[in-house]
C-alpha cells in the first residue's frame, strides 16, 4: 500500500461511473500519476476494488496503462496510474471531427496493431477487458495506445467462459446482450466498433433507443463506410463485427493481417537496432564508471564523446518511445563524463552540443524532455571552454531550447533557465575580458529575448526561472538601450541586490554583475539609479565580506571598470543633482571596506564623507554609517580619518541623540579592534566615559554590546588587546600551528578571562564575544586539547555558563559557535560527558533565536550529543540517554521545530539525524516518522560522502527495529542503496550501505528480506567481495552468505 501522504492533487478530472479521477503529483519525483477514487461502502466493495488493483498490477506491458498501487483515505481506496498526458481515444476521436479531418490509413494500421497487441497481452494472461472503448484507451507521449479501466475485467475460469453482462452497452457484443456465455472475442468486438468510430466518427449501429441499439446489434448489418476506402481495413473491421463469435478474429488472427504485420515488424527492426544501442550506451557506461581512477580512460573519451553522437544522430527520425528510452541512457552517460573526468581539450565537441540541442529542442515532444536530458546540456554550458560559447550561439541553442522554459516540469524549466544564464553570462565575461567598450551581444542579435522575457520573467514557472531570465536579459543588453516594457527586470535585478528576493550572495553578485552590463549604455542610468538604488548596495556589501576583510568583489569591480566610472563621478562637479556625487562616495566607501582607499581619492572620500556627516539630511542615513564603519576596518585610513574629526563628529551625533547608535558605537569599536596602539589611545582620549556608560544599558541589545566592548577596551585594554593579538595570530593559520599556539599556555589565561566574565567584574561583560572566537580558533582540527578544556571548572564549564546566563533573542553566534567547534572535535565519551553536563538542555533554547546561522550551530550540537548516546551499544540496545530526552521533552521540541516554516535546510537535516539517532533499535512514532526517513533518504544522496554516511548510520540504526523497516523501504529505497555499492569512489559509504542491508536481512521479514534479494544481485556482491578493502569484502561475503540461505 502507498502512503497518502506522498501525493498531492494538482487537477480534478471529474467523475466516471465507477469513481472520481484526478492528476495527482507525487512529492518525491515529482512525477504526474493519474488517481482513480473508488467509495466503498463494506469489506466487499473493498475487495471489488482492490480486485481491480490486482489485474492491473498483474498487465505490465507497453500497451497497458501502468497500475502502481494505490491508498486508502477514509472510505475511499485510491488506485494512482500512470498518467497518459494526450488524453484517450475519444479526445483523439473529438479532436479529428473538430478540424474536419480524417485518420489515415498508416495511422489506422498502426492503432490497429497497437490494439491487438495490447488485448493479445491481456487475454494471454486469461483475463477480459469487457469494457474496451475510447474512452478506456489513453494515448501516451510518445502517441502509444495505451489499455486502461479494469473496473468490471474478468479473470476467465478454466473453460474460457463468462457469464456476466458488463460494459458500456454501445460496445457490447450480440452475445453479451443475449445473455449467452461468452469469451475473449466479446472484446475483440468492442475493438471492432472502437475502430469503426476511429475512421467513421460516427456509431456503426442505431443508437437512437436502446431498443433500437439492441435489435440493431443482435439482427442488423453496420452503417456502410463513408470515410474508410482501404479494402483490407474495411475487411478487418467487418471480420470484428460478425455476429457469430466464433468467426470473429482472436488478437493473433488481426497481428497476421499484412498491413498489420509490417507494422509490427518495422518496430521489431526498429527495436532491434534499439537494443543494440541501448547495450553498446550500457558498455560504455560500465567503462566509464568502472574506470573513474583509470588514468588511461582521459584518452579515450573523445571517441566515446563522438560515439554517443552518433548514436544520438540515429535517434532523430526513429519512434519518440525510442527516442527517449535512448537518449535518457546517452544522457546518463554524457553527464558521468562530464561529472567524473577533466575532458581533454580536444574532447570537447560541438556536434554533440549540436545533437542534444536538436534532442531537447526539436525530436522530443517538450512534455517528453526530462531533466536528465537538460542536465547533460546544462553540464557542457557550466564546463566547456569560454571559445565554445560562440559556436554554441552560432548554432542556435538558445533559439531551439528556450521553448522549455514552457514545460510542465518545474526542474526542466529551471535547468532551461539555467542554460542560457550560463551562455550569456560567458559571452558577457568573454567581452568584458577582451574590451572594456560595449560590445553589441550575439544573444541579442540571435532575436529571442522577447520570448525569454515572456516565457522566463513574465510566466515563469518559478522564482528560479524568473530570476535566471532576468540574468540573461541584463547581460545580452551590452551596450544596449533596455526597452520601456523590460523595465521591470531592472527593478527585479536591484530587488535582488537589496534582498528582497532571495538571499544568495551568488545571486547578489550575478545581479550586480548583469545591472553593470546594462550600465554600459547610458540611457539606462537613469532607470538604474530610480528610487535610490546605490543607497541600497550597503546591505549588500555588508553581506559578502567578514569583518577586517575586504569585500569578495573588490577585484571584479576594479577590472569591470566599475571603480573607475565611480572615481569620474566624484571628481566631476558638473552634475546639477549633487546626490550623484555623493552616491559616488558613498560607493567608493563600501566597496573600499576593509581595504586601503586609493591615494588619489582618499582625501575625497573621506572629506565627502564628513561633510555628508555634517548636514541633518544624512546623520540618520544608515548607508553613511556604514560606508565610514567600512573604512574604519582598514589601519591604514585612520589617520585621515582621524585628521578628518569623523570620528568626533560621530561622537556629538551620539551625544545630540542623533544617528544610528548600532552602527556609530560599532564603528567606535572596530576603531579599536583594528587599530593601531597610536588609534585606540587618540580614541580612547576622545570618548567621553559617562555617555558610553548610559548606552551599555540601551534598550537594543546590540548598542549595550558595543558599548560594553568599548568600555572593556578602555578598562581592560590589556586583556582586549591580549585577545585581539591572539585573533590576530590564529586567523589563516593551519590546525598545527594554531595547536602550537595553545601549548605556549594561553588556555589558562583563556580560561581565567572566562572565570571573571562569570564573576560579573566591571567592563568584562563583551569580552564573552571574542573570547569565544578565540576558543574556536584554538579547538578547530585540535582535538588533543579537549581533555584540558574539559577539566573541572575549565573552559568547557565556564562556556556553559555564559550560555545559561544568555537569553534567546541576544547575538550570541560565537558564543554558540564556540560550543559547536568544541562538540565536532569530541570523541564519543567526550560528547556523552557534554550531554551529562547538560549542554542539550541550557542551548535548545536558543533554536528559538531570530538568527538562522545560530539556529543551524544549535541543531548540530544537538545532533552530535544525541547520536553519542548509541556509540558502542550491544546489539538491539536504544540510546543510552532515550529516557533523560524522553523526560525532558527534547524530542517533542525538537519536532515542533522542524515542522516549522522558514528553517534552513541544513537545521532540518540535522534535527532529522537528532531525531533517528534518538530512536535507534526503538519504533518512530507514525505521526511523524515519514518525513523524519524521507528527509533522510534524500540526505543520503548528498555528494558529501561524511554527509552521506552520517545519514545512513541514522537509518541503519531505526533498521534495528522491524517495525520501521516498511518506512525505510518505500519508494524503491533499496534501488538506492545500491548505488552506494556500486559507487567506487566513496568506500565508507559503500561500507555502511552494506551493514545497512545486512541489518535489514538480519531483523526483516520474509517481504523485506525478498525486496533486499530482488535489488542486491548476487553478482554485485561476489564482485564486492574481492574488494581490496577488506571491511567491504567482509560485509559482502557475510550477505552473499545470508542471501543463498
Amino acid at each position: 500500500m502507498l502512503d497518502e501522504s506522498h501525493f498531492v492533487e494538482v487537477k480534478d478530472l471529474g467523475h466516471g461511473a465507477f469513481g472520481r479521477a484526478g492528476i495527482f503529483r507525487h512529492l518525491r519525483s515529482q512525477k504526474q500519476v493519474a488517481v482513480k477514487t473508488i467509495t466503498f461502502k463494506n469489506d466487499s466493495e473493498l475487495e471489488t476494488a482492490k480486485n481491480e488493483i490486482k489485474i492491473m498490477k498483474s498487465l505490465k506491458s507497453e500497451f497497458v496503462v501502468r497500475c502502481y498501487g494505490y491508498f486508502i483515505k477514509e472510505n475511499t481506496i485510491n488506485i494512482v496510474m500512470e498518467y497518459c498526458e494526450k488524453g484517450d481515444l475519444q479526445q483523439f476521436i473529438d479532436n479529428l471531427q473538430k478540424e474536419h479531418k480524417v485518420v489515415t490509413d498508416e495511422i489506422f494500421f498502426e492503432f490497429a496493431a497497437q490494439l491487438a497487441s495490447g488485448i493479445s497481452f491481456i487475454h494471454s494472461k486469461q483475463i477480459l477487458h469487457r469494457d474496451l472503448k475510447p474512452a478506456n484507451i489513453f494515448l501516451s507521449n510518445n502517441s502509444r495506445l495505451k489499455i486502461g479501466d479494469f473496473g468490471i475485467s474478468k479473470i476467465l475460469d478454466e473453460q474460457n467462459y463468462a457469464h456476466t453482462v458488463a460494459g458500456t452497452r454501445s460496445f457490447l457484443s450480440p452475445e453479451m446482450l443475449q445473455n449467452w456465455t461468452y469469451t475473449e472475442k466479446v472484446d475483440l468486438w468492442s475493438i471492432g466498433i472502437l475502430l469503426y468510430i476511429l475512421v467513421e466518427q460516427r456509431h456503426p449501429f442505431d443508437t437512437k433507443s436502446e431498443i433500437n441499439l439492441v435489435q440493431s446489434i443482435t439482427n442488423q448489418d453496420p452503417a456502410p463506410f463513408v470515410n474508410l476506402k482501404n479494402e483490407s481495413a474495411k475487411n478487418l473491421i467487418l471480420s470484428l463485427l460478425n455476429k457469430d463469435a466464433a468467426q470473429r478474429p482472436n488478437a493473433d488472427d488481426i497481428l497476421n493481417i499484412p498491413e498489420i504485420a509490417a507494422c509490427v515488424e518495422q518496430q521489431k527492426q526498429k527495436y532491434a537496432t534499439l537494443s543494440q544501442s541501448l547495450s553498446r550506451v550500457d558498455v560504455l557506461k560500465m567503462e566509464i564508471s568502472d574506470n573513474i581512477y583509470d588514468p588511461s580512460t582521459i584518452p579515450k573519451l573523445k571517441g566515446i564523446l563522438e560515439e554517443l553522437t552518433q548514436i544520438l544522430k540515429w535517434t532523430r527520425n526513429q519512434p519518440i518511445i525510442y527516442t527517449v528510452i535512448l537518449s535518457l541512457d546517452i544522457c546518463d552517460v554524457i553527464n558521468s563524463i562530464l561529472s567524473d573526468y577533466a575532458i581533454p581539450d580536444d574532447a570537447w565537441n560541438i556536434e554533440i552540443i549540436r545533437e542534444l540541442q536538436f534532442l531537447i529542442g526539436k525530436t522530443l515532444p517538450i512534455e517528453s524532455v526530462q531533466p536528465v536530458h537538460m542536465k547533460s546540456l546544462n553540464l557542457f554550458s557550466m564546463l566547456c571552454p569560454d571559445s565554445l560559447i560562440k559556436q554554441i550561439i552560432a548554432i542556435h541553442v538558445p533559439q531551439l531550447i528556450i521553448r522549455n522554459l514552457k514545460s510542465r516540469s518545474q526542474e526542466v524549466a529551471e535547468i532551461t533557465s539555467q542554460i542560457l544564464k550560463n551562455i550569456a553570462f560567458k559571452e558577457s565575461n568573454f567581452y568584458q575580458q577582451i574590451n572594456l567598450i560595449p560590445m553589441k551581444s550575439a544573444l541579442y542579435e540571435a532575436g529571442f529575448i522577447k520570448q525569454l522575457f515572456e516565457d522566463g520573467f513574465v510566466k515563469g514557472i518559478t522564482q528560479q526561472v524568473k530570476t535566471y531570465a532576468a540574468l540573461t536579459i541584463g547581460w545580452v543588453h551590452n551596450g544596449v538601450v533596455l526597452p520601456e516594457f523590460m523595465n521591470i527586470v531592472v527593478t527585479h535585478l536591484k530587488d535582488i541586490v537589496k534582498q528582497l528576493i532571495g538571499n544568495e550572495e551568488q545571486l547578489q553578485q550575478d545581479s550586480l554583475s548583469a545591472l553593470s552590463t546594462v550600465a554600459r549604455c547610458k540611457q539606462n542610468h537613469s532607470l538604474i539609479l530610480q528610487n535610490e538604488f546605490l543607497q541600497q548596495i550597503p546591505q549588500f556589501l555588508r553581506n559578502v565580506s567578514r569583518p577586517g576583510y575586504p569585500i569578495s568583489c573588490l577585484k571584479q569591480f576594479k577590472e569591470d571598470g566599475t571603480i573607475n566610472r565611480l572615481t569620474r563621478i566624484l571628481k566631476n562637479n558638473s552634475y546639477k543633482d549633487k546626490n550623484i556625487n555623493k552616491q559616488a562616495i558613498l560607493n567608493l566607501g563600501f566597496i573600499f571596506r576593509a581595504a586601503p582607499l586609493p591615494l588619489d581619492i582618499r582625501s575625497d572620500v573621506i572629506n565627502g564623507l564628513k561633510e555628508m556627516l555634517s548636514n541633518s539630511e544624512y546623520q540618520s542615513n544608515g548607508s553613511l554609517l556604514f560606508s565610514i564603519g567600512g573604512l574604519v576596518q582598514c589601519k591604514e585610513n585612520h589617520p585621515m580619518l582621524l585628521s578628518s574629526n569623523i570620528i568626533s563628529d560621530i561622537l556629538s551625533l551620539i551625544n545630540q541623540n542623533k544617528g544610528n547608535k548600532i552602527r556609530c558605537t560599532q564603528i567606535l569599536k572596530q576603531l579599536f579592534i583594528f587599530g593601531t596602539q597610536e588609534t585606540r589611545n587618540a580614541v580612547k582620549q576622545l570618548i567621553p566615559m559617562n555617555i558610553i556608560i548610559q548606552l551599555a544599558k540601551h534598550t537594543d541589545y546590540q548598542v549595550r554590546m558595543n558599548s560594553n566592548e568599548i568600555i572593556s577596551w578602555i578598562m581592560h585594554q590589556g586583556v582586549m588587546n591580549y585577545i585581539a593579538t591572539l585573533i590576530q595570530q590564529l586567523t589563516d593559520k593551519s590546525s598545527e600551528e594554531r595547536g602550537f599556539i595553545a601549548e605556549q599556555g594561553c588556555l589558562q589565561e583563556i580560561c581565567q578571562i572566562l572565570i571573571r566574565i562569570n564573576k560579573h567584574e566591571d567592563g568584562m561583560a563583551a569580552v564573552s564575544d571574542p573570547i569565544c572566537q578565540v576558543i574556536s580558533l584554538l579547538i578547530e582540527g585540535n582535538p588533543q586539547l579537549v581533555p584540558q578544556y574539559m577539566n573541572k571548572g575549565g573552559v568547557i564549564d565556564q562556556l556553559i555558563i555564559i550560555i545559561e546566563q544568555s537569553q534567546t533573542n541576544e547575538a550570541f553566534f560565537n558564543q554558540i559557535e564556540s560550543m559547536r567547534v568544541i562538540a565536532n572535535e569530541c570523541l564519543d565519551d567526550q560528547l556523552q560527558e557534554l550531554f551529562r553536563r547538560g549542554v542539550v538542555k541550557i542551548v535548545i533554547k536558543h533554536l528559538n533565536s531570530q538568527d538562522q546561522k545560530v539556529i543551524v550551530s544549535v541543531s548540530e550540537i544537538i545532533e552530535r550529543l544525541i547520536q553519542s548516546g548509541t556509540a558502542n551499544l550491544k546489539v538491539g540496545q536504544i540510546n543510552i540517554f532515550r529516557n533523560e530526552i524522553e523526560k525532558a521533552g527534547i524530542i517533542q521540541q525538537l519536532v515542533e521545530f522542524y515542522r516549522k516554516e522558514g528553517i534552513s535546510s541544513n537545521a532540518k537535516d540535522n534535527i532529522a539525524l537528532a531525531t533517528a539517532f534518538h530512536f535507534k533499535a526503538y519504533p518512530m512514532p507514525q505521526e511523524y516518522s515519514v518525513s523524519i526517513i524521507d528527509r533522510l533518504k534524500i540526505l543520503q544522496q548528498s555528494i558529501d560522502e561524511k554527509i552521506s554516511c552520517r545519514s545512513l548510520l541514522a537509518i541503519s540504526g531505526l533498521a534495528k527495529f522491524e517495525y520501521n523497516h516498511r518506512f525505510i523501504l518505500s519508494n524503491d529505497f533499496a534501488k538506492e542503496i545500491v548505488q552506494h555499492m556500486r559507487n567506487k569512489s566513496q568506500e565508507k559509504a559503500c561500507i555502511q550501505a552494506l551493514h545497512l542491508v545486512l541489518i535489514l536481512v538480519k531483523r526483516g521479514s520474509k517481504e523485506t528480506k525478498a525486496q533486499i534479494e530482488q535489488n542486491i544481485s548476487s553478482i554485485l556482491l561476489k564482485q564486492l567481495s574481492c574488494n581490496r578493502n577488506s571491511e567491504i569484502a567482509i560485509a559482502a561475503k557475510v550477505l552473499y552468505g545470508l542471501q543463498q540461505k
